[in-house]
């Protein structure tokens, strides 16, 4: 594992074409193999599958709206206020989604550190000579990032739609379960190597 994070370091600092794809190649990886993360894609399903019959174009815009809350809030935006519960907003929707994606964010900023540190180190280096470049891998890093989840949320409207889902089906259920079930097997796997 080391190995392919040294790589991936490596690699952002490279060639811009190769850059660019070591930094989506990155983004897509803070997902997959951070169990904080990971969390959101179980999140983001259970969340379109709450909002009954969805096309799935409405179920790309929910998810992409949580994964761009996710982004703005890490380290970026403090929010004073502990969720949509708590201020009687409706748990339907886009601003909701937007809503809980900034929440989410919020919650995961020190697990989310960890993984962003390589590629702000580069992005700060590029700044004084690169600034374009550098938001680029930025920008390269986000939307690897933010795909994972808005495949996941995307796909789960496609299922539910497919299915015919709705709030009350065994279906959810049984993808609901077996993304936990995910979760916590990749939680035990970095328990297990960590030592």
């Amino acid at each position: 594992m080391e190995r392919l994070f040294t790589t991936l370091s490596h690699a952002v600092e490279g060639a811009p074409g190769v850059a660019l794809a070591a930094a989506f190649l990155w983004g897509i990886l803070s997902i997959l193999l951070s169990p904080c993360h990971l969390s959101s894609i179980p999140l983001i399903v259970g969340f379109i599958d709450e909002q009954g019959r969805v096309s799935a174009r409405r179920a790309l815009a929910i998810s992409t709206l949580f994964a761009s809350g996710i982004l703005v809030t890490i380290g970026v935006i403090p929010m004073p206020w502990s969720g949509p519960g708590r201020m009687g907003m409706k748990r339907k929707g886009l601003l909701a989604a937007l809503t809980l994606g900034l929440i989410f964010g919020l919650a995961l900023g020190p697990c989310t550190f960890a993984y962003m540190a390589p590629m702000l180190a580069v992005t700060f280096k590029l700044a004084a000579t690169q600034a374009a470049y550098g938001v680029l891998l930025l920008g390269a890093y986000a939307i690897g990032h933010c795909s994972v989840i808005v495949l996941a949320g995307t796909s789960a409207g496609a299922v539910q739609r497919y299915l015919n889902w709705n709030e009350r089906s065994k279906g959810a259920v049984i993808v609901k379960t077996i993304c936990g079930v995910l979760v916590i097997l990749g939680g035990v796997y970095l328990i297990y190597t960590a030592r």
